[in-house]
C-alpha cells in the first residue's frame, strides 16, 4: 500500500517498494521481479509497416513536458510491440505549446494535420531508431 509523506519525512529502506497494479487487481512486489533470457527482436521486419496512431499524451519528465505519440500494436508477441515518438513542448508564461518550423510542426504539416490531437486515427510508416546506447526501437 503507497503512503504519500510529507517532505520532512523519511522511512527506512524496508518500508521501500514500488507496486504496479495488474489487470487482476493483484500487485508485484519489486522483490519478486525476475530476470528474463530474451533473444533480441529483429525489428527490421517491421520498417515500412503502416500502423495507425492511437495516442497522443502530455506527459512530465525530467526535463519538463513532452507529447509521446504512440501507434497501435505492430506485433502482440512473443510481446506487444508499438511506435512511438516523442516532442518536446514549449513552455511561454501559462502557456503549452509547440515551436513553429520546430519536429512536431513539420510532422503535423507532413501528415496533413494542424493540431497534435489531431494525429489520433492517422496511419503512420514504420521506422527504426537506434539510442544512444544503440539499443534499436520503433518509431514513425
Amino acid at each position: 500500500m503507497s503512503k504519500k509523506l510529507k517532505e520532512e519525512e523519511t522511512i527506512e529502506q524496508e518500508d521501500l517498494g514500488v507496486v504496479s497494479p495488474q489487470e487482476d487487481d493483484e500487485f508485484v512486489r519489486v522483490e519478486d521481479l525476475e530476470k528474463f533470457d530474451r533473444k533480441p527482436l529483429d525489428l527490421s521486419q517491421y520498417i515500412g509497416n503502416e500502423v495507425m496512431v492511437v495516442s497522443v499524451e502530455l506527459r512530465k519528465g525530467s526535463y519538463g513536458k513532452f507529447l509521446k505519440v504512440t501507434t497501435a500494436p505492430v506485433v502482440k508477441e512473443p510481446i506487444e510491440l508499438r511506435a512511438s515518438k516523442i516532442y518536446g513542448v514549449t513552455e511561454e508564461g501559462e502557456k503549452f505549446g509547440w515551436v513553429k518550423e520546430g519536429k512536431l510542426d513539420l510532422d503535423l504539416k507532413k501528415y496533413k494535420v494542424g493540431h497534435p490531437k489531431d494525429l489520433v486515427g492517422v496511419k503512420v510508416k514504420i521506422q527504426t531508431r537506434a539510442n544512444k546506447e544503440g539499443t534499436e526501437f520503433l518509431t514513425f
